[in-house]
């Protein structure tokens, strides 16, 4: 993890960053900005490094944000470090995506409202930041985390239903614990999510393999809930699962 990497003509602005190991500038790549509003954006690239790897995604946390500056100072950082970073790096423009957790996670899910080449939300333990600034017209793809015994977990569950009926494409993930980052397990399943979603748009060419062997271990999954005897969220994971294949594999079994 690269620290304090300065945005070209800006004297202020700076960004962290995680490459992956075979990262090639010939490649475009899909990259995630983490919005973190603490100062910590740095130990959050420590801390999902690894999930970056595995998923083939850079990560990039956006310095100086901070919830004493106005939204529309922090969307203007937000901007020239994303500007910033994919004059630099070999970024695939239509495979944007923002994350963050509280504070962050709420500016996080305003943000494609303001920079139309954002194309997902991760947002962890924190629902939208403002619904009636959506537009059912320039949906994003929004992707909540969140544990089960997170004081937010009942906002965000009404947070999804207010996005089907915009018809934003959503999921929301959950696990077990309260009001914190998600564990790495949780963060890679989004990140696969948005693959498979940027398969099915055409912005990243379909890999048969990826697609049999993440819907293959969702299958497991479902499985292993069900003769655990875990049948709602077996049911829950069913109902994920048909959403994020329904365009890219036969799903008849799962209904």
């Amino acid at each position: 993890v690269l620290d304090s990497i300065p945005v070209a003509h800006n004297a202020t602005d700076n960004f962290g960053l995680y490459l992956p190991k075979n990262y090639d500038a010939s490649q475009k790549w899909p990259v995630v900005f983490v919005c973190d509003m603490k100062g910590d954006g740095l130990n959050v690239l420590e801390n999902y490094k690894a999930s970056a790897e595995k998923q083939g995604y850079i990560f990039i946390s956006i310095n100086n944000l901070t919830d004493t500056l106005s939204i529309s100072k922090n969307v203007l950082i937000a901007n020239r470090v994303i500007v910033g970073a994919t004059a630099i790096f070999s970024i695939n423009p239509a495979r944007i995506y923002v994350a963050g957790f509280e504070e962050g996670a709420r500016f996080a899910s305003i943000l494609p409202v303001f920079i139309g080449n954002v194309d997902g939300v991760i947002s962890c333990g924190s629902d939208i930041g403002s619904i009636e600034i959506l537009d059912a017209k320039n949906p994003f793809h929004y992707i909540g985390i969140v544990g089960k015994g997170d004081f937010n977990y009942t906002n965000m569950l009404q947070t999804k239903n207010v996005l089907n009926k915009l018809k934003f494409p959503n999921q929301l993930l959950t696990f077990e614990g309260g009001h914190d980052w998600p564990p790495a397990k949780k963060l890679e399943e989004a990140l696969e999510i948005f693959s498979l979603s940027s398969m099915v748009k055409g912005s990243n060419p379909k890999d048969k393999s990826f697609i049999e062997d993440s819907y293959h271990a969702s299958w497991e999954r479902i499985n292993s809930l069900i003769y655990s005897l875990k049948m709602l969220e077996a049911e829950e994971l069913i109902t994920q699962t048909k959403s994020v294949y329904a365009r890219l594999v036969g799903v008849d079994s799962l209904k």
